[in-house]
């Protein structure tokens, strides 16, 4: 059954859907829309959902430090009785990269406040290359919450269509967003290049992309021939500077400590370590998540050669339609070799789950949820065909470990 088209948003108001999950942002600043659709919207979905979607509605409210401190900002709303007394920016926040925690820098001071339900607000400084990031994240981060409690399991491995879901697990540097990339581009779809979500469904898995922003090494871009579009164009996630002008990541600019004062209507909660309360106030919640101590040295967020490109710039630059997710059909496990050509071999059934477990990730945290997550654990459906791939991405084309895949699906199909 073919998805229902977005409905006709409102003024300041961007709808989008993922899988079973929806969102509406309002937001003042039509630069900020622009930032949430580039990042959340994709041009296929073929994940199991059901009507109504499950919409979570993101609201945007931006000020300085000053407005902050003197509580201007707090025209939107009465203050809460204990209400937030200090926000706090924060130098840094958790993320993963690679398939392990990392602290990675953040722009100034920002909060997320959980209204009741699917309601929340966000408040944000208006100032930074990537300010309009707290609203994405949330989005993202309520869309794996979600996923986890249907069922998924997050892992290390990406995944494309072309036309069918291939997924590709196995350690870094393996060529895992290489050759999703590569079979995307025989007509198909990219998921996923770092991080995916394996959903049951009846009988079968389906690979869920978990709405981040795809990570491409040079070698990725290369091998892809994407190499020289990339480095040339004005990206998003890199303060839109080629590039080869830019030589790295945008600079994170570091915050100070603003009041907080008239910024929260009653009943609302504070949540989130991106802005700490510095002292709790009747009903105020905050994030348990520790930030980095005096010495500790945060890990950078990539090396500076890795290009971050959103779901449109995928679809725009490299001409590669994205997707949210589809039925798996296939798994590849990806081991280097040495040999002369890559070669691929079907795992027993019974062999792929353990071989699997070692690529899982722990679940996304619901941090406005008191419990703590359950372990990483394989949806409860007959793994898909999978087989071991050994091939090495500097020597080997994408193209040529791709076809040895496919001749070893096609024998074991005899």
């Amino acid at each position: 059954m073919p998805r229902p088209g977005a409905s006709v948003p409102a003024a300041n108001r961007t709808r989008l859907a993922w899988g079973p999950v929806g969102w509406e942002l309002t937001s003042g600043d039509p630069a900020e829309h622009r930032w949430f659709t580039e990042h959340l919207s994709v041009t296929e979905d073929h994940l199991p959902y059901a009507e109504p979607l499950r919409t979570f509605r993101i609201e945007v409210r931006t000020g300085t430090a000053a407005e902050w401190w003197t509580g201007r900002a707090g025209r939107t709303g009465q203050t809460a009785d204990g209400p937030v007394v200090r926000i706090r920016d924060v130098l840094h926040h958790r993320t993963t990269i690679e398939g392990y925690p990392a602290w990675v820098p953040a722009d100034g001071a920002y909060a997320y406040v959980h209204r009741g339900g699917n309601d929340w607000l966000v408040l944000r400084d208006d100032r930074g290359p990537n300010r309009f990031r707290p609203a994405e994240t949330l989005a993202a981060e309520l869309l794996n919450v979600t996923l986890t409690e249907l069922g998924g399991t997050t892992i290390h491995a990406s995944a494309a269509t072309a036309p069918h879901a291939t997924l590709f697990a196995g350690a870094s540097g393996t060529g895992k967003t290489t050759l999703a990339l590569a079979l995307a581009a025989r007509g198909g779809a990219f998921i996923a290049g770092d991080r995916s979500i394996l959903l049951p469904g009846d009988n079968h898995w389906h690979i869920a992309g978990a709405a981040v922003a795809a990570r491409f090494a040079p070698g990725t871009l290369h091998a892809t021939g994407h190499a020289e579009r990339v480095y040339t164009a004005r990206l998003l996630r890199h303060a839109e500077k080629p590039l080869r002008e830019d030589g790295r990541l945008p600079g994170h600019g570091a915050g100070s400590l603003c009041d907080g004062d008239g910024l929260l209507g009653h009943g609302e909660r504070l949540l989130r370590d991106g802005a700490r309360p510095l002292r709790d106030g009747g009903g105020l919640l905050s994030h348990g998540d520790e930030l980095p101590r005096e010495g500790d040295t945060p890990s950078a967020p990539s090396p500076p050669s890795k290009a971050l490109l959103t779901q449109t710039e995928l679809h725009r630059l490299l001409h590669t339609p994205t997707s949210a997710g589809a039925p798996l059909t296939r798994i590849a496990l990806l081991e280097p070799t040495t040999t002369k050509s890559p070669t691929a071999t079907r795992i027993p059934p019974n062999e792929t789950p353990p071989l699997l477990h070692p690529h899982l990730l722990p679940p996304p945290t619901p941090w406005w949820h008191p419990s703590p997550p359950p372990p990483p654990l394989l949806p409860p459906c007959p793994p898909a065909p999978t087989f071991r791939l050994r091939w090495n991405p500097t020597t080997h084309s994408a193209e040529t470990a791709l076809r040895v895949l496919d001749e070893a699906e096609a024998s074991e199909r005899g």
